[in-house]
C-alpha cells in the first residue's frame, strides 16, 4: 500500500466526528496534542488533558482524540471538559473492524488504540503535534515544546528506561541505537508524510506481525532522522528512585509517565508506597468531569491474584477467596 491508499483507508475508517470548540481566538492556540483511546481509557485521557490545562492556564491547546467505542456519557464528559477550560477537543471515531485496523497486534496491556499514533498525520492538517499516551500527567508548563524547530527530523522522542533500552536493542538487533519510549512524540507532520512513515510501519508489521507498535516504531526510526528530548518530558522510572531524588526531580519534571503497574486509577495503587507521587494523578482527576469515578478493580488475572493476596494479608478471607477464583477463571479461561 502506498501513502495515498493508506490515507484513503484511514479516512474511510473514521465513521463519525465530534468537535467541541470553545477557543474564542485561534491566534491564541499554543499547540495541538493527540491521544489514542477506547472507552476504558476515557477517564485517564480526560485527567491527562485536565493536568495540561491546569499547568498551562494562560495557553490554549487543541486536543485530538482518535478513539473507538466511546460511551455517550464519556462523550458528554469530554464536551464538559472542553467547556470547563475553554479549549477545543476534536474526536474521531474509528471503525476497529476496518481493513486498516483489524489485524494490528494487541495485548491486554497494549490495546488497539496504542497503534492510532501512526495515523495522526492523516487526520491533522498542521505542521506538528504532540502525541501523548493516556497515562501521562502534566505537572508543569510544556508550551516550550511547541517552539522547538523540527528542521529535517521526523520526531522528538525520549529515551526509554535504561533496562528496557538494553533489553530491546538486543532483542531487535539495533546496533548503536538508543531505544525510545513512544509515549511522548513531538511529530513533524509533513516530514512524517514525506518519508512515508506509516507505509513503512505497516509494511514492517506484515513481516513481523507479533511486534507491538513501539518496537516497530524504533526499528523504522533507527534509519530515520529524529532527536531526543530531555526525560523531563517523559519521566518513566521516577518511583524507582530514592525519596530524596523523587522530591528533587519533581521540581524539574514536566510530564510524568505512569507506564508501570499498578496504574494510579487502579485500586491496587493505594497499596503502593511512592513518596510524593501517591496523589499526583488523583489531584487532576478530582478536577475533571470524571471526579466521581471509583478506583478501577483488577482487570487481568495477574492483578486479580495480586489483589487476592493483598486481601488475604489484610485478613479479608472471603473477599480474598473471591478474587483468587477470579484469577483462576481468568488464567485458565474457565
Amino acid at each position: 500500500m502506498d501513502e495515498f491508499v493508506i490515507k484513503h483507508m484511514f479516512l474511510q475508517s473514521i465513521i463519525e466526528r465530534e468537535k467541541f470548540s470553545f477557543i474564542e481566538n485561534e491566534d491564541n492556540i499554543a499547540g495541538h496534542i493527540g491521544y489514542g483511546l477506547d472507552n476504558n481509557a476515557a477517564r485517564m485521557t480526560g485527567t491527562s488533558i485536565t493536568s495540561i490545562c491546569e499547568n498551562n492556564k494562560d495557553k490554549k491547546f487543541v486536543f485530538h482524540l482518535l478513539c473507538n467505542n466511546i460511551s455517550e456519557e464519556n462523550i458528554h464528559r469530554f464536551e464538559s471538559l472542553a467547556q470547563q477550560y475553554k479549549i477545543d477537543i476534536n474526536m474521531y471515531f474509528l471503525d476497529i473492524k476496518s481493513p486498516l485496523l483489524r489485524n494490528l497486534a494487541t495485548t491486554s496491556v497494549f490495546p488497539l488504540p496504542t497503534w492510532y499514533r501512526i495515523f495522526f498525520p492523516y487526520a491533522l492538517e498542521i505542521d506538528k503535534f504532540l502525541y501523548l499516551d493516556i497515562d501521562i500527567v502534566c505537572i508543569a508548563d510544556i508550551s516550550e515544546l511547541f517552539n522547538i524547530k523540527m528542521k529535517d527530523s521526523i520526531a522528538g522522542v525520549v529515551k526509554d528506561f535504561e533496562q528496557v533500552c538494553i533489553k530491546k536493542t538486543k532483542m531487535l538487533k539495533l546496533r548503536d541505537y538508543v531505544y525510545f519510549n513512544a509515549g511522548v512524540m513531538l511529530i513533524n507532520v509533513e516530514k512524517w508524510k514525506n518519508e512515508c512513515l506509516t507505509e513503512k510501519l505497516l509494511s514492517l508489521i506484515k513481516i513481523k506481525p507479533t511486534l507491538l507498535d513501539q518496537d516497530i516504531l524504533n526499528i523504522v526510526f533507527s534509519q530515520k532522522p529524529h532527536f531526543y528530548l530531555s526525560d523531563i518530558y517523559n519521566n518513566i522510572g521516577l518511583w524507582c528512585e530514592s525519596e530524596e531524588v523523587i522530591k528533587n526531580k519533581l521540581k524539574e519534571i514536566k510530564l510524568i509517565h505512569f507506564a508501570n503497574h499498578p496504574k494510579p486509577w487502579s485500586i491496587l495503587w493505594q497499596y503502593e508506597k511512592r513518596p510524593y507521587m501517591e496523589n499526583i494523578y488523583n489531584k487532576y482527576e478530582k478536577l475533571s468531569p470524571w471526579r466521581e469515578m471509583h478506583l478501577e478493580l483488577p482487570q487481568n488475572y495477574h492483578h486479580k491474584r495480586w489483589y487476592a493476596e493483598i486481601l488475604r494479608n489484610e485478613g479479608k478471607i472471603k473477599e480474598s477467596l473471591y478474587w483468587y477464583w477470579q484469577y483462576i477463571k481468568g488464567k485458565y479461561k474457565l
